[in-house]
């Protein structure tokens, strides 16, 4: 579940980035907070860049 301040930060970013690029299921965002380390942190939306 998104809070509200990362649903406002999400609303204002898509009008400049496609939504296909902006994941918030919990799925990709486990997969994007792992680095290999010892800590991970879990983000609450992930935007892939440009290929």
């Amino acid at each position: 579940m998104i809070r509200e301040a990362y649903k406002q930060y999400m609303e204002s970013i898509s009008s400049l980035i496609p939504e296909e690029r902006i994941f918030t299921d919990p799925l990709r965002r486990l997969a994007h907070g792992t680095d290999g380390g010892f800590y991970r942190l879990e983000p609450q939306i992930v935007v892939r860049g440009d290929e």
